[in-house]
């Protein structure tokens, strides 16, 4: 296979990915719970120090609908793996928030969002996590 070729197949499946991104709102809006760990990193160990189960109705699942209706675009695809810090989860999702970058786990693939540390900490806000950790 030439080098040209190579870089047609390699846009092709970029933009196929791209576009089976899956409706946010849908998928968090259909999970009867969400399961939320905070970890903190101990040299090698990623330890978590506080957990919640937010549930469907309570005021942190209806922000978090929330946010994801506000937050629909600017999802790229990600092959990168990234440390847990937030991680917002149940069978169908996951959700891990950095203080930099979301990164959204769904069946069909990885993708990743620019965010900032007033993101991060409305995160944990509303989910009800440790505001200390």
């Amino acid at each position: 296979m030439n080098r040209t070729s190579t870089l047609v197949l390699s846009i092709c499946a970029f933009v196929l990915l791209a576009a089976c991104k899956p409706e946010l709102v849908t998928t968090i809006k259909d999970a009867e719970s969400v399961n939320v760990y905070l970890y903190r990193s101990d040299k090698a160990v990623d330890r978590v120090v506080d957990k919640r189960i937010v549930k469907r109705g309570s005021s942190g699942y209806k922000a978090l609908v929330e946010w994801a209706k506000k937050n629909k675009s600017d999802w790229a695809p990600s092959t990168t793996t990234y440390p847990p810090v937030l991680i917002i989860e149940c069978k169908e999702f996951s959700l891990n928030v950095r203080k930099d970058l979301l990164i959204f786990k769904y069946k069909d693939g990885e993708y990743s969002k620019k965010t900032t540390v007033e993101d991060y900490l409305w995160f944990k806000k509303q989910l009800g996590l440790n505001e200390s950790t």
